[in-house]
């Protein structure tokens, strides 16, 4: 089976990891029958025993196996020197964006979710399989180019990858399409200038330490920023190899890195935010919150905490229902967040019904007025709520406190001074805001 870049993906083999044996005899009759080499674990532990003899092209791997799952499968597997180039996609019904993350973070490179589809299955393999091959291709390419200076133009010119050839003083020699292309330079703009020039300084020092000491090491492989002709940036993935040995020539392969990066960009603001109320989760809050309180306790500059809960809100689902409160809960979590407006203050939701905001550099007379910002824009939106013994509209119920970070205070006691204001806030009847402040006694 040779795909649309020539590749021949018969040689690849894959793995499949997988405890229940109809999984396991659906895939390899898919694979088997696109022509691929396919080979068989029934467990996590057999995966590890027999990956790195097998030497598999692609893993796919179950998340849910009894031995061990396939999160530590994978963190295994990319531990080990053998294995841990080895691309691994997981095959899960978990597909919740938690899920999906945590898949990332451990080292995976794609999932398929269950029920297996064939044509889902077929195309992710395809292109993984295409790339890992491509992968391989490059490698043995910058094998071959040591001392093959005839063939190197060639080869040079015929790779898709961006790659710049160098003198041992950083001056370019030479320059493939690829790389004028993604420069956005003619050739005469790059023959005869330093690399550098094309490169952000921050790793221009590593790089000229590499050619003028060749004996230290053999290669040199960075993340850089890349200069285009325009002045945009571009992220890259920068290998420097000594191209000849008859004289002092450099080949630099470079990776376009702008897909990946704005894949994990968006895979870390999704897991930052809530997924019902689309503003900061708990997770987000508490790294905020440990970065603002040690600036605050670093400037000696006040921090301040609203918590909040909605007013009878288990009454308000009961009465209208949990997509109704559904519905609610992202109304009010949009009308906290429209009142903290400074750029480093931060609206999360803490939990349930419960929300809590961070005021950075905000004493207690600024957290007040923000908690009556708030208090006034949920009475705006005049939420029906006839449930509700204090007011026939959705109410808050806040504590506010505030204190200036010293040694002597922790952060989790200006959060337990603002839970107690709550307390306060709903021993006095619901439907008001209490203030708690934080002093070094406490």
């Amino acid at each position: 089976m040779i795909d649309q870049a020539g590749i021949d993906l018969t040689q690849a083999e894959i793995l499949i990891v997988d405890d229940t044996p109809a999984n396991l005899d659906l895939l390899y009759n898919i694979l088997t029958n696109e022509g691929y080499q396919v080979a068989a674990a029934p467990s996590g532990t057999v995966a590890l025993n027999i990956a790195p003899q097998v030497q598999p092209d692609l893993i796919l791997l179950d998340v849910m196996m009894p031995d061990i799952d396939g999160f530590t499968t994978c963190q295994k597997l990319k531990a080990n020197q053998a294995t841990k180039d080895i691309p691994v996609i997981f095959i899960t019904a978990k597909n919740e964006t938690t899920d999906v993350v945590q898949g990332f973070n451990v080292g995976a490179i794609d999932y398929i979710s269950k029920p297996i589809k064939k044509e889902e299955v077929c195309a992710r393999i395809k292109t993984h399989i295409t790339n890992q091959l491509l992968a391989k291709q490059r490698v043995e390419m910058l094998m071959m180019l040591h001392d093959y200076e005839s063939r190197n133009r060639c080869i040079i010119n015929e790779v898709s990858d961006p790659i710049i050839t160098i003198f041992q003083n950083g001056v370019i020699e030479s320059v493939n399409p690829a790389a004028l292309h993604l420069f956005r330079y003619t050739i005469n703009e790059l023959i005869g200038h330093l690399l550098t020039e094309i490169l952000f300084p921050e790793s221009t020092g590593l790089i000229n330490q590499f050619l003028a000491n060749q004996e230290s090491q053999s290669s040199l492989q960075l993340e850089v920023v890349g200069i285009r002709h325009d002045k945009s940036t571009i992220p890259l993935d920068l290998s420097i190899k000594r191209l000849s040995v008859t004289q002092s020539l450099y080949v630099c392969l470079m990776h376009d890195l702008s897909m990946q990066k704005n894949i994990i960009q968006e895979l870390q603001r999704v897991s930052n935010l809530d997924r019902l109320t689309n503003i900061a989760n708990r997770r987000r809050f508490d790294v905020v919150y440990q970065r603002e309180w040690l600036q605050a306790r670093q400037d000696q500059s006040p921090i301040s905490l609203i918590m909040i809960d909605i007013d009878y809100f288990k009454r308000y689902n009961d009465s209208q229902g949990h997509q109704m409160g559904d519905t609610c809960l992202q109304e009010v979590a949009r009308a906290i967040e429209q009142s903290v407006t400074h750029p480093c203050d931060l609206a999360a939701r803490y939990g349930g019904e419960e929300f809590i905001v961070i005021l950075a550099n905000t004493d207690a007379t600024g957290a007040k007025s923000v908690a009556n910002h708030i208090y006034h824009n949920i009475q705006r939106l005049a939420i029906s709520h006839p449930d509700s013994p204090c007011s026939k509209q959705v109410t808050l119920s806040m504590g506010v406190t505030s204190t200036t970070p010293t040694k002597q205070l922790i952060p989790d006691q200006l959060i337990k001074a603002a839970d107690q204001a709550l307390y306060a806030a709903k021993q006095a009847g619901r439907n008001n805001i209490q203030f708690q402040p934080l002093t070094t006694k406490d």
